[in-house]
């Protein structure tokens, strides 16, 4: 009740009034249509923008994806290839050590009996079952076929002996043993087969 007759909050009263009354700059309804149309134009524009921003993430995720398995095939065909690699060139250092193994037993049987015994003898043949050994831990087998029938993938034929003491087919004599590593022929042994 004093307030309204207080003449201090009369005076502020009207000013009051002006600042809550309506903006002279708004015309009612017609400018509440006005921005409405103004916010729906944007809003099919936002659409517009989701779908194209939509579309473009799902052809960046297409092309990483095909990207990633890209990569993962080309790893995948890298360390088939770095293995492969590998073991040709393992293959290719046994195929040289063989030639040297084969002067080794060549050496140890041609020395006479006389020499038998001796230091020097007994270190070629230590060297010989280290050669062995070495062989037997790389998974290299020999093949020294006498008395096996023959076979063209693992053997190679150099000779055809007449003989009462083999039957038809069947390989009589070693000429150079052959050396096979996890399936694979290191090199065919060359023999004599009977006819």
């Amino acid at each position: 009740m004093q307030a309204e007759n207080d003449p201090e909050r009369l005076e502020e009263g009207p000013a009051e009034a002006e600042n809550s009354a309506p903006d002279a700059s708004c015309n009612g309804a017609s400018e509440s249509d006005a921005e409405n149309s103004e916010l729906l134009e944007p809003g099919i524009n936002l659409l517009e923008a989701l779908m194209t921003a939509q579309k473009e993430a799902a052809e960046y995720r297409d092309g990483w994806q095909r990207e990633r398995a890209d990569y993962s095939n080309f790893r995948k065909r890298s360390e088939r290839q770095q293995a492969e690699t590998l073991q040709q060139a393992t293959f290719t250092l046994f195929r040289q050590l063989l030639p040297i193994i084969d002067d080794l037993e060549r050496a140890i049987v041609s020395i006479p009996a006389d020499f038998k015994g001796e230091a020097w003898h007994d270190g070629l043949t230590l060297i010989q079952r280290k050669a062995e050994k070495f062989l037997a831990d790389n998974d290299i087998e020999t093949l020294d076929p006498i008395g096996n029938e023959f076979d063209p993938n693992i053997h190679e034929a150099i000779g055809i002996e007449e003989t009462d003491a083999f039957a038809s087919n069947i390989v009589t004599e070693t000429l150079q043993k052959g050396y096979v590593r996890q399936g694979r022929i290191l090199r065919p042994a060359l023999v004599r087969v009977a006819k």
